[in-house]
């Protein structure tokens, strides 16, 4: 175990070209639990959408929608603990808590939550939380904690992280790269590019010594009903048989949820079908009451 931890140090002390922001982004650091400093940007004006981002990847998955938000809105991006510009978790943590700090520093009363896969986790989360602190819910290929999950996709996330811990981050990488959430992104050569570069910048996260997310009780697919906030489900018909079934299911229990699914997409939805995308988001967002 002091070997693996050793190596996590080892692969966040490398070098790594911190990302420029969006031109005219506000930046900054907020402090969280055990001294640890977690990265945003904001840009635009308005009502504020907080947008999520999803695993093996950072903030910079949502900068063709967080561009093209910004012209209405007060868009807010951050990298999860581990991801991006963010520090390492040093031990498991409740990503709401983080989100809750991010609302809170920035002085923020309610916002509208935009996340994918396991940034829609948090997102639902926080929703269940502190619901009045949410306006709208989208849940991008990110079914709710607590469904029916095959053990073959239980088996291939858990096996990225032996492959960091053994073979190092860019064995890591490699993998991910072909896991089948990814084959439909990976046959665009740009998108493919960008896939690798973004999985590369966050390798340091495959080398952890211990899964950080702690469990909540009850899971979140219990309590759906309580949603009362306008909800669009959204995934891709290429993405795993897993996702795109528990993502239905979700939908089923939120009431009033939207759903949308996007031709020829797998996981990655935004960075896929970024127009589809974009236009089922303002859609919902045309649902939420003025303050």
């Amino acid at each position: 175990m002091a070997r693996l931890a050793a190596a996590a140090l080892a692969v966040a002390a490398c070098g790594r070209t911190p990302a420029p922001p969006a031109d005219g982004a506000r930046t900054g650091w907020i402090t969280v639990p055990n001294r640890l400093r977690i990265f945003y940007e904001i840009q635009g004006q308005g009502d504020t959408l907080i947008l999520i981002h999803g695993g093996f990847v950072d903030r910079r998955m949502w900068d063709e929608q967080a561009d093209e938000l910004a012209r209405s809105y007060t868009v807010i991006r951050y990298d999860l603990r581990g991801f991006g510009r963010s520090d390492l978790p040093t031990k498991p943590y409740h990503a709401v808590n983080d989100l809750l700090a991010l609302y809170d520093a920035l002085g923020i009363g309610s916002a509208s939550l935009i996340g994918l896969s396991m940034g829609g986790g948090v997102a639902l989360s926080f929703t269940l939380a502190y619901p009045e602190r949410v306006d709208a819910l989208v849940l991008a290929a990110s079914p709710a904690n607590g469904l029916p999950v095959q053990q073959e996709d239980i088996d291939r996330i858990m096996a990225l992280f032996e492959a960091g811990n053994t073979g190092g981050a860019d064995s890591a990488v490699a993998l991910w790269l072909r896991h089948p959430m990814l084959a439909a992104l990976m046959e665009k050569p740009e998108l493919a590019s960008r896939m690798e570069f973004l999985a590369r910048e966050n390798a340091r996260f495959f080398t952890l010594p211990f899964w950080p997310f702690e469990s909540e009780e009850p899971p979140a697919s219990e309590r759906l009903g309580e949603i009362r906030v306008p909800t669009l489900v959204i995934w891709g018909d290429r993405d795993t048989e897993t996702v795109q079934q528990n993502s239905a299911a979700t939908a089923e229990r939120i009431p009033g949820a939207r759903t949308g699914v996007l031709r020829g997409a797998g996981h990655m939805v935004n960075m896929e079908r970024p127009h589809e995308f974009l236009r089922a988001v303002r859609a919902l967002l045309e649902e939420v009451p003025d303050a």
